[in-house]
């Protein structure tokens, strides 16, 4: 599995120069990892390509060591994979350029940044959830307080949540700051179909526990309060339930339509080419979508370590 325009008018030009460069070229690492991944989808959608996106954060990264090293007097700790560098890019971009005109990877990378840009805009979307929570982790990470927020793990939980289609599985899995008890009766809250007077004792639990609603994210505060007044106004919970799983579902399909976008490109090199060669066009490929959304978790990092440069 693989990973997620500004349109501005420039006056009388042509209709394929009219679309201003995306703003993340001028822009400083950031610390949100949604805005680090419509950065890598404005580069997809705008230029056909992740190369642009690659070089800014290689860039972010490169402008933060100069700033630790004068401020520290040392270098500081990396914040993105060794792959990272000017000589990997320049052999991805020749790559990329002598593949697309056959594999069309430029229009394939424009629809998978306009499908990433519709997932990231849905507020309550699983791909946004999952993002702000991973972020957490990584940032808990970096100050010391914590072990998760690897890419890595980021990259198991997206494959978890395309893997099942239950928006309830999502809301518990995003919680992090659960206790286990206390996710399963999130859980079951959440689950309810109706809310009976013997509930009322369950609900008392999790809004009192610190480990409980205490510790929900702000959208899975909000989650839980809907679920909980609708419950308590007229004892059914259909129209909430039917809500979720619907913005659950859209967002679903949005990052499932990359995933069976890029397998149509990789049946055709299959069917086009002997085995070997369209195996090594398909690890490949493979590759560099990974590397590029790994590449939008490297700039989270760049983003917190500037952070904490600043703040000490």
């Amino acid at each position: 599995m693989s990973y997620l325009a500004i349109v501005l008018s420039l006056g009388a030009v042509s209709e394929s120069s009219q679309a201003q460069e995306p703003a993340f070229k001028s822009k400083p690492a950031t610390g949100s990892l949604p805005e680090a991944y419509k950065r890598l989808a404005d580069s997809l959608e705008h230029y056909g390509t992740p190369i642009p996106y690659l070089r800014h954060v290689l860039s972010e990264h490169e402008r933060v060591q100069v700033k630790y090293r004068r401020k520290m007097g040392k270098s500081g700790p990396s914040a993105v994979p060794d792959w990272l560098t000017e000589e990997h890019i320049a052999k991805m971009e020749r790559s990329w350029a002598k593949l697309s005109p056959s594999l069309e990877l430029d229009a394939f990378a424009k629809r998978t940044g306009k499908r990433i840009n519709a997932a990231l805009s849905e507020r309550e979307g699983f791909v946004v959830e999952m993002l702000n929570a991973h972020q957490a982790q990584t940032f808990e990470m970096m100050t010391g307080n914590g072990k998760r927020g690897h890419f890595s793990g980021l990259k198991r939980e997206f494959l978890a949540r395309l893997d099942s289609s239950s928006a309830i599985d999502h809301a518990v899995a995003v919680e992090t700051g659960l206790s286990v008890e206390m996710a399963k009766l999130y859980r079951e809250l959440l689950s309810l179909q109706r809310f009976r007077k013997s509930d009322f004792g369950k609900i008392d639990r999790f809004y009192g526990d610190k480990q409980g609603r205490d510790a929900l994210s702000k959208l899975g505060q909000d989650r839980v309060s809907r679920r909980v007044a609708a419950g308590l106004r007229d004892s059914k919970l259909s129209g909430q339930l039917s809500e979720d799983r619907k913005r659950f579902q859209a967002t679903l399909e949005s990052a499932n339509l990359i995933e069976e976008d890029l397998h149509l490109i990789l049946r055709a090199v299959r069917s086009g080419l002997p085995a070997k060669d369209a195996a090594m066009i398909e690890k490949w490929l493979n590759s560099m979508m990974s590397e590029a959304a790994e590449a939008a978790h490297a700039e989270l990092m760049v983003g917190i370590l500037e952070w904490a440069l600043d703040k000490n």
